[in-house]
């Protein structure tokens, strides 16, 4: 017979209660499978929208090659798109995918908000709505260390 320990976890702020019940060591808690799962539907339509933006770079795509010539040499240009793979394959990973938001976030600050001058919506926009996304992505799959102790590992079942 398997051992059972219900614990009640609640959020620092005071509110959001989840109840947490571990049986045999595994634990069943339906807040974090739906964490878990939005950020893996995340993680790979950001994952295959970078992937595809840079193989896009790679092969020449002259809008993208135009906005960037305007403010940076062209091996900024094909650097960005070789990151941007690069990123695109990490995000699809899920145990790369907090790595893999903070480089691409990087990667978008330097290139679209790094140059002041002559920023025009067209680049801001998409790069906002990214930025967004990946900072709530960054947010979902950060390393989290454990504060307290649960009621089970102080029964010590």
């Amino acid at each position: 017979m398997r051992n059972t320990c219900v614990s009640e976890n609640r959020d620092l702020r005071g509110g959001n209660a989840a109840v947490v019940v571990e049986t045999g060591g595994a634990s069943v808690n339906a807040r974090a499978r739906s964490t878990a799962r939005f950020s893996a539907v995340l993680g790979w339509t950001l994952g295959l929208f970078f992937v595809l933006a840079g193989v896009m770079k790679l092969s020449g795509w002259e809008w993208a090659m135009h906005s960037y010539l305007q403010h940076h040499p062209l091996w900024v240009f094909y650097f960005s798109a070789v990151v941007e793979v690069t990123t695109g394959v990490g995000l699809i990973v899920p145990r790369t995918r907090f790595a893999a938001s903070v480089a691409q976030l990087t990667l978008i600050v330097w290139v679209t908000f790094f140059p002041w001058h002559g920023i025009d919506a067209a680049t801001v926009v998409p790069a906002a709505v990214t930025t967004l996304l990946l900072i709530a992505l960054a947010w979902l799959t950060r390393p989290r260390t454990v504060r307290g102790r649960s009621l089970c590992s102080l029964c010590g079942s």
